[in-house]
């Protein structure tokens, strides 16, 4: 199994709300040493709830950027995508490391893909030396679609081979829900090797 450097949202969120719960019982008890309603307790425990949410944001997103950074660093000059990838399978969340896509998804795992005149290439370790898969072209599939992530779907492009499958939700944006995180975007991006996306930089 391929480890991942990152912690995955559902690690991030299982910590998170241990610490709300234990600050939760904190609140109330001390509430009730002061002469404070517990209702006080109860509302700063949803307070740090929200908190909570925003922390894993922008977590998430950081951990997408440091990895797209040290991506192009490794592949400078070529056409790097942010994305969170999800496993629609067993075998390819073991073979690559990712997070499987199901109920009990949330976030997925952070991503970057390099756009070559003859490959896409997936990363997903901030520190690895080279790519988790490297798919060729000629054997590429690429569609749109959804995946389902805890109780939502996402809409994705599903990259697939003779060896593996992933579907990838961009990360353009540091907020999942922006329109900037557009899929068919991903789509065009994937489907154009390097060579025309510097043409149409020097175009530009």
């Amino acid at each position: 199994m391929r480890s991942n450097y990152f912690w995955t949202a559902n690690r991030i969120i299982v910590a998170g709300l241990t610490a709300v719960l234990a600050l939760m019982v904190l609140m109330v008890l001390l509430a009730d040493a002061v002469g404070l309603p517990q209702i006080a307790g109860l509302a700063t425990a949803v307070v740090l709830g929200l908190a909570l949410v925003a922390f894993v944001v922008s977590a998430l997103a950081g951990q997408v950027t440091s990895l797209t950074e040290h991506v192009s660093r490794m592949r400078p000059g070529l056409t790097v995508l942010p994305a969170a990838a999800l496993a629609p399978t067993r075998a390819d969340r073991l073979e690559l490391g990712l997070q499987r896509t199901g109920p009990h998804a949330s976030g997925g795992s952070p991503a970057a893909l390099v756009v070559l005149a003859d490959r896409v290439e997936l990363w997903s370790g901030r520190k690895e030396a080279g790519p988790r898969w490297s798919a060729a072209r000629n054997d590429l599939v690429l569609s749109l679609g959804t995946a389902r992530v805890g109780t939502t779907n996402w809409n994705v492009v599903n990259m697939s081979d003779d060896h593996h499958a992933v579907s990838l939700a961009p990360r353009y944006s540091r907020l999942p829900a922006h329109p900037d995180n557009d899929v068919s975007a991903m789509l065009r991006a994937l489907r154009c090797d390097s060579s025309e996306e510097q043409s149409k930089s020097h175009e530009r």
